[in-house]
């Protein structure tokens, strides 16, 4: 009679399936894949302690945690009630070159320098926590000088602009964009108290 073939798990057959698999495999001194297979071999079940809340779990292997969305703009909100807003991240603009202007100059005179508009130069600068500084309240219109008058021709813009988040839109005259905001600005506010004047568009210059 040919000799019977001892395995080494022999001596572990009677805590198969009792015991988790790693547990066998780290007393026999081999791997959990070989008493996985051994296991099913013969037709014993795996160790369901886990589902019960019983034994311990396997090692884990443990991965170092990433940031969440909510976990990134939580750290934001907690940085802006501190009083200081962290530096903007993200691609090159064409409006970089014109950061050091942003909120003393209104974004529809921005916005026509740089050949964006003037929703682009908004979006861009309330990005990076800068507010709209530039002067508007209580100032009056902008009156040019008779040379003036004779020298450039009134361009004909549309305004657009927003109340109580209410959006309007309305044309006027002016002798250049920068002007055109300052009459914008006069003109909306008395219209409508607290209006922001979101953007100017240039039309046509007025025949006359």
């Amino acid at each position: 009679m040919p000799a019977r073939f001892t395995h080494k798990l022999d001596a572990f057959r009677s805590r198969l399936g009792k015991e988790p698999d790693h547990a066998i495999a780290r007393d026999a001194g081999v791997s959990r894949s070989l008493v996985s297979g051994y296991r099913k071999k013969h037709g014993i079940a795996a160790y369901t302690g886990y589902k019960f809340g019983q034994g311990n779990r396997p090692p884990a292997t443990h991965w170092a945690p990433t940031a969440s969305r909510a976990d990134r703009a939580h750290a934001r909100a907690a940085v802006a009630a501190a009083g200081s807003a962290p530096a903007f991240r993200g691609r090159r603009s064409a409006l970089d070159a014109f950061s050091n202007q942003l909120g003393s100059v209104p974004d529809s005179e921005i916005a026509r320098q740089a050949g964006v508009t003037a929703e682009n130069v908004r979006t861009y600068r309330v990005r990076r926590g800068i507010p709209a500084a530039w002067p508007a309240a209580g100032r009056s219109r902008a009156t040019p000088s008779p040379a003036d008058s004779a020298a450039a021709p009134r361009v004909v813009f549309t305004v657009a602009i927003e109340a109580e988040g209410v959006a309007y839109t309305y044309a006027l005259t002016a002798l250049s964009i920068s002007e055109g905001v300052v009459v914008a600005q006069d003109l909306a506010r008395r219209r409508h108290p607290g209006a922001v004047v979101m953007g100017l568009k240039h039309v046509a210059e007025l025949l006359s």
